[in-house]
């Protein structure tokens, strides 16, 4: 085919796909009148502990499992055959790959992967108890490993991403939330962070509980409204929305026992359970982030047994992911799933999941076949030369598509 068809065909199909970054605003005419409550959000699971991100360098005392890994069963029995255990910074490297929930950090999730609900997992670095919480002292973190990444950065980001994108609307989920220095995160702590939050975000850019219920997308974007947070035990009033009364995050111990099947079915279970969520006004949260049991990790790494990671474990349970979501949606059209929320996300397809759940045009079908060679080139058209394009590189794109 001509270069120049090549060129007029890439740009025709690029712009029908669009991208994951502005889907809300790509597919605004068919979303503006629905409410958040009508939407399948496409989500992210301890959003941001991701691969390169976690370290040892400042842990979340009160989180941290080195204790419980040498009081496990698993190490009293190396211990008593004579054997040692692994030192702290041995501990470390190994337990940080189980802590690893993305490939990619929050600003990436938002633009490559479509995210519109980050769940976020808090560590306080500040005095617990104190009257005001400074949120670059608070870091996102997993079993006591933090990023260096703080709230007070990733508010900026966001700003930064909804500045870019005028019609995007991002959720923000603060439900596990630690002291490092405490093992408990009292009211005086919650009220301390509802109230940065609030600071930082601004009261006029936040969505109400009610606006959340009631308002079509298209009022709150009108209204300037494109940021929610609920936060676990927030006072009613606030600008933040409290979690008890509108979000339904359900979990099991099943999920946490390390058995991947029985996790997906309770997680078809807990689909069932979005249609009461549906007719009482409530937020579901599908929470499809199994986890291995600790001994289970402790009992691997003491014998050098396989999987070594959050990775390896979940694999398969992500890769059916999308099947069984939408096979349990076609079996019972009255399931209302306002957020996929989950891990590893190019492996898991939250957002393509979410756009067929949606029927919007760039849902890509789940069997799509990708391999036929006018569909590679005209992807690796798109990725490779629609910046050289714009600066008039048509040389170079030639080059490179000759080479597809």
């Amino acid at each position: 085919m001509p270069f120049a068809m090549w060129v007029t065909l890439a740009i025709v199909v690029c712009a029908a796909r669009g991208t994951p970054a502005d889907w809300m605003e790509r597919n605004f005419q068919q979303l503006q009148h629905k409410t958040l409550l009508q939407l399948p959000l496409p989500g992210s699971h301890n959003s941001g502990n991701y691969q390169g991100g976690l370290h040892a360098d400042l842990l979340c005392q009160s989180d941290y499992r080195y204790d419980e890994y040498l009081a496990s069963e698993s190490s009293r029995m190396l211990q008593t055959s004579g054997r040692s255990v692994f030192s702290r910074s041995e501990f470390d490297q190994r337990m940080i790959p189980w802590n690893v929930n993305h490939f990619h950090p929050i600003r990436a999730q938002l633009r490559e992967d479509g995210v519109r609900f980050l769940h976020l997992k808090l560590c306080n670095f500040g005095a617990p108890g104190a009257p005001t919480m400074d949120l670059a002292t608070v870091r996102f973190q997993h079993r006591g490993y933090t990023t260096r990444e703080t709230v007070a950065s990733t508010i900026q980001d966001l700003r930064e991403f909804l500045h870019e994108y005028s019609k995007e609307i991002v959720i923000l989920g603060f439900n596990n939330l630690h002291n490092s220095d405490s093992k408990s995160f009292d009211k005086a702590d919650i009220a301390a962070l509802s109230v940065a939050l609030e600071m930082a975000i601004g009261a006029e850019n936040l969505i109400s509980h009610q606006q959340l219920l009631t308002q079509s997308l298209g009022d709150l974007v009108a209204a300037g409204r494109r940021l929610a947070v609920f936060v676990k035990g927030a006072e009613p009033g606030s600008h933040v929305i409290p979690s008890q009364p509108v979000l339904d995050e359900n979990w099991s111990p099943v999920m946490a026992s390390g058995d991947l099947a029985q996790s997906a079915r309770w997680l078809l279970e807990d689909l069932s359970s979005s249609k009461r969520s549906k007719r009482t006004g409530r937020f579901y949260v599908m929470q499809a982030n199994p986890n291995n049991a600790e001994s289970k990790i402790y009992e691997s790494m003491n014998s050098n047994q396989l999987p070594a990671s959050n990775l390896d474990f979940l694999r398969g349970f992500l890769q059916d992911l999308q099947g069984l979501v939408l096979a349990a949606t076609h079996a019972d059209p009255d399931i209302q799933i306002n957020v996929i929320d989950t891990d590893f996300l190019s492996i898991s397809q939250p957002y393509a999941t979410a756009m067929q759940l949606m029927a919007l045009p760039n849902a890509s079908p789940v069997n799509s076949d990708l391999s036929s060679s006018w569909w590679l080139r005209l992807t690796a058209l798109c990725g490779l030369c629609g910046c050289l394009l714009l600066m008039g590189c048509q040389r170079h794109c030639q080059q490179r598509l000759a080479t597809l």
